[in-house]
């Protein structure tokens, strides 16, 4: 059962993400180096202190690389669609991903779809269009689409990403996996330096906050993340993965003081509901 409260835990913190781009302005390249910087710090010595010897074969290696091309690919994809559309738009259609890491994991992991899998995707899917639609109306205008349309891409490389990982795991520890994972991050930043170096520099107030983003949102989060992976079935984490656009939004209404619609908050419950049936089948 704690399993499933580690995949919640990590979902809530990531959840913030939204707000804190919207809020500081943040941009994609510096963000994604600074916080692999600083993540891979605190993975070392945290690995070093639990005294764990890196040792794993090159296919792995690689396979972490191309995960870490994944993990990159959603978190531009993702920020793009920010820059188009409001947090809530983006963080749900950024979780189309559960549909579509859901439908993929049979044919790859060989995991058996359950029944209650399917009633929860079906209950969350309902509950995602109702926050899409509030009011019943499907236009929708450019700026949205296109924003819309990047969430969805980075839903397509979260829902690989998420089943990459589940089969990595299998072989080697989280803690290596999220370290080599913030090191190809880097190294993919290096490498478009020359386009994109004037991005890279921030203000000691936006390097604290990446400090601390470091430590929370790259260190804390994906070691609560695999670690609960490991021990449950990665179609239940995708779906669990709902809560984050139900918190993401709750940080609106705080923050923003952006008030949903009706239908907004009935998919909502409708998300927190799956979620729910998720865990209970467990017990």
């Amino acid at each position: 059962m704690k399993y499933y409260f580690y995949i919640i835990f990590s979902f809530i913190i990531w959840s913030s993400y939204g707000l804190l781009i919207k809020s500081f302005n943040l941009n994609p390249f510096s963000l994604i180096l600074y916080l692999s910087i600083f993540g891979s710090i605190f993975i070392f010595i945290y690995i070093k202190k639990k005294s764990i010897s890196f040792k794993f074969d090159l296919k792995t290696i690689a396979l972490i690389g191309l995960a870490s091309i994944l993990l990159f690919g959603n978190t531009i994809t993702y920020f793009l669609a920010l820059k188009y559309t409001s947090i809530t738009n983006t963080v749900l259609s950024h979780y189309a991903a559960p549909i579509i890491a859901a439908f993929f994991i049979p044919i790859f992991l060989k995991e058996k779809i359950d029944r209650i899998t399917i009633i929860a995707l079906i209950i969350s899917s309902i509950g995602i269009l109702l926050i899409f639609f509030p009011k019943g109306s499907f236009i929708i205008n450019r700026n949205d689409f296109i924003g819309i349309v990047f969430g969805i891409s980075s839903a397509v490389c979260y829902a690989f990403l998420i089943i990459l990982a589940k089969f990595l795991i299998k072989n080697i520890e989280s803690l290596f996996l999220m370290f080599y994972e913030n090191l190809y991050s880097i190294l993919i930043i290096l490498l478009l330096t020359p386009i994109i170096k004037n991005q890279l520099i921030v203000t000691k107030t936006i390097l604290l906050l990446y400090f601390f983003m470091g430590i929370t949102h790259n260190f804390i989060a994906p070691l609560l993340y695999l670690e609960g992976l490991r021990k449950i079935k990665a179609q239940h984490a995708a779906i669990l993965g709902y809560i984050e656009p139900v918190s993401a939004i709750l940080m609106e209404i705080i923050f923003l003081k952006q008030i949903p619609d009706l239908g907004t908050i009935i998919g909502g419950i409708l998300i927190i509901f799956s979620g729910i049936l998720v865990v209970k089948s467990t017990i």
